[in-house]
């Protein structure tokens, strides 16, 4: 019995020390073959889109602000065929952010920049290109606004702001929710009026109620036709407490001026709300509770948070949807895909799937059963 067990003994520790590169193992679940599997399960992602690689076509950037975990999908797709390569090697070209990321390019270089939450406020990284790569190079600590003093703008770690170019003048601006506040701040960059171009941040607040809503604490939309005068007492005296809502602006019937998606937390849907003002001075007229109620509705089990990306390289932006609750969020049927099948400069989104990326990847973190564990290179792709 003792030599039979050194020799296994042995046996193993010789098998062990010999690495065999085995890249073309396949996974397979319900519905066919796994094209990512190990690219580790996506919890609460966030959607932005980047030239990582410089070949001229956006690849897909994603942050996880559960894990605090960047991930780069390169784009090796064509027209209407998207495929996308998981390039965990450009990784490390992304500063380290907690709670949420995204990317904008606000100095008009045609390289994206990176905006991260830090400490209740906007950090700000430049995007640039060094060696024929990309870095990002820390440019401000904190976006402020002037009113009597310089106020950093602030922001709550459960939400996702707006960073979008709201009055149609070049340089981006910035709509946030005030800390006790349930009105959306609109904070304007006066650098394209200062003759600064677009590569200044220089902010005011234009609007203490952007849009004339004000959000209360039901899934069912925010009030319409509100107005306020601004200022940190009237604020309080019309508030809630504000625990999370994501924001996206753009401009759904390509009138000129910006319409909005907003997601909440404990709501299971996304509210859209037609902007009928102007790009000077928003007036939100209608709402649609249960976007998109043309198509199919977005119902994910909590907090949504919307995101646009050419995600099938015909041009055109489409409607990605995921979770945004760090402590509550699932990790299958928690990316939604909506297709753009717009033939005009508008948007009109064709829902897909809601299994987009989840359904190629093996989940080995957090209430995971794994049976076995394989060290391999794997290509992950998504198809």
């Amino acid at each position: 019995m003792r030599s039979v067990l050194i020799l296994f003994v042995l046996f193993s520790c010789n098998i062990f020390g010999q690495y065999i590169l085995k890249d073309d193992i396949v996974f397979n679940n319900e519905e066919g073959t796994m094209q990512l599997p190990f690219c580790g399960g996506l919890n609460t992602p966030q959607f932005s889109e980047i030239d990582m690689n410089q070949d001229g076509k956006n690849d897909l950037y994603v942050y996880d602000g559960s894990s605090y975990k960047h991930l780069v999908f390169i784009n090796t797709g064509s027209l209407a065929e998207p495929e996308f390569k998981y390039a965990p090697e450009y990784e490390k070209n992304f500063p380290a952010v907690e709670d949420w990321a995204v990317l904008h390019d606000f100095n008009c270089d045609d390289v994206p920049d990176f905006l991260a939450y830090k400490n209740g406020g906007t950090i700000l990284y430049k995007g640039e290109i060094e060696d024929g790569r990309i870095v990002f190079n820390l440019y401000k600590q904190k976006l402020t606004y002037t009113s009597t003093i310089v106020i950093p703008i602030y922001t709550a770690r459960t939400d996702i702001m707006a960073f979008d170019d709201i009055d149609n003048d070049g340089d981006m601006d910035v709509l946030a929710f005030a800390v006790s506040g349930t009105f959306l701040r609109y904070y304007k960059n006066k650098s394209a009026e200062m003759g600064y171009g677009c590569d200044s941040l220089i902010y005011i607040i234009e609007d203490y109620c952007w849009g004339q809503i004000n959000e209360g604490a039901v899934c069912s939309g925010a009030e319409l036709g509100v107005s306020c005068i601004g200022g940190f007492e009237e604020e309080i005296e019309n508030s809630r407490i504000h625990v999370g809502s994501t924001i996206l602006v753009y401009d759904q019937d390509n009138d000129g001026d910006k319409d909005l998606i907003l997601g909440d937390v404990s709501c299971d849907n996304i509210v859209y709300y037609e902007n009928g003002g102007g790009a000077d001075f928003a007036t939100i007229i209608w709402k649609d509770t249960l976007f998109p109620a043309y198509d199919f509705p977005v119902k994910l089990h909590t907090f949504p948070a919307s995101y646009l990306i050419d995600f099938n390289n015909d041009s055109k932006k489409d409607l990605l949807i995921a979770p945004n609750d760090f402590n509550n969020s699932w990790n299958t049927e928690n990316i939604w895909y909506y297709k753009n099948i717009s033939t005009a400069d508008t948007f009109k989104f064709e829902y897909q799937t809601n299994t987009l990326l989840s359904e190629h990847v093996v989940d080995a973190g957090a209430n995971s059963r794994p049976v076995f564990l394989i060290l391999m290179r794997m290509a992950c792709r998504i198809f």
